[in-house]
């Protein structure tokens, strides 16, 4: 939601990890309090922002967290193709084993052929961080409709079950 004050909308969009126009918001910034106020908010932006990739793959934008890891709409550059990278939290990582049951894990999954789920396309430990990736499928997550749209109807659970009995 944003508010009537600019700098309040570009520190939330900080905060949150939002990409800000940092160019758009320099020119647009009236006094000289607002212009160092901006620089500092950007100076924090770069101290705190997430990577921008993880080993081949350029990471786009953030399409989920959980307690496991956060995954990514990401371009692998080797293969010219955009995928979904779920990058598993560091101490996630350190608790399996430096990640080496979540790489076995996955060629385990990259077997698995069905149009209900998901394509493996591989798993790899890099700079001591798991990350998985996959096929990425554009749409709206079940938590997302359900936020949207209150509980589920009768039909639509139903649809649903099916849909994850055949995966």
């Amino acid at each position: 939601m944003a508010s009537n004050d600019p700098l309040l909308d570009i520190a939330v969009a900080v905060a949150d990890g939002s990409p800000v126009d940092w160019n758009s918001a320099a020119s647009s910034a009236g006094s000289e309090e607002d212009r160092r106020l901006l620089e500092q908010l950007q100076l924090i932006a770069a101290v705190t922002s997430r990577p921008d990739c993880w080993g081949p793959f350029r990471l786009i934008d953030s399409v989920g967290r959980g307690i496991f890891g956060e995954v990514f709409r990401a371009w692998d550059t080797r293969l010219d193709r955009e995928v979904a990278l779920k990058l598993l939290h560091r101490e996630r990582t350190e608790a399996v084993g430096h990640g080496s049951a979540v790489v076995h894990e996955a060629r385990l999954l990259a077997r698995i052929r069905h149009p209900n789920v998901v394509t493996v396309h591989g798993a790899d430990s890099i700079d001591g961080q798991v990350g998985i990736w996959t096929e990425f499928v554009a749409g709206e997550t079940l938590d997302a409709e359900v936020k949207r749209d209150g509980p589920l109807t009768s039909a639509r659970a139903i649809e649903v079950g099916i849909a994850v009995a055949r995966a």
